[in-house]
């Protein structure tokens, strides 16, 4: 089981600089910089976690991304990670849909571990990162916070 979603790209594969869009006006900002990232990452646009920022997505692709692309994307996969306080801040994976791959059990397990150390190593209040989940239990959580998006921004 798989989904297709729309990302947006903040961070290009490569980079250390990681922008936000600015909700208000559109722009690009720079949120910071960190070490060198070694995918392409970016959020699902209209999702909403319970924390109330957008989904993270790591995207699998060769190429760096540019910043601001929208891309669409198939989710494969979810590394559940726990921070601060048990806040729950889950990065999906996801490929480009003209890629093959539709399970985390077909992405490099060499990227999936350089992954998994960089968000330890960027997210430096985590506290937990478990095991990378299938497709099926990141479409389920994608699922929820598609759901949370939906109703916070019905409009009357």
């Amino acid at each position: 089981m798989s989904q297709n979603i729309f990302v947006s790209v903040e961070t290009s594969k490569g980079s250390n600089v990681h922008v936000r869009k600015n909700t208000k006006n559109g722009a690009l900002v720079i949120k910071g910089e960190s070490g060198e990232y070694p995918c392409n990452y970016g959020y699902a646009i209209e999702t909403e976690t319970e924390s109330g920022g957008e989904v993270d997505v790591i995207i699998f692709e060769y190429n760096s991304l540019p910043v601001g692309t929208i891309v669409e994307t198939r989710v494969v996969g979810m590394l559940p990670v726990v921070i601060d306080d048990n806040v729950i801040d889950n990065k999906l994976v996801a490929v480009p849909t003209y890629m093959k791959q539709t399970d985390i059990i077909e992405i490099d397990t060499n990227f999936l571990n350089t992954c998994s150390e960089f968000i330890q190593t960027y997210k430096p209040l985590t506290t937990s990162i478990e095991e990378w989940s299938t497709a099926e239990e990141a479409v389920e959580y994608l699922a929820e916070c598609e759901t949370r998006f939906a109703d916070r921004n019905v409009y009357m």
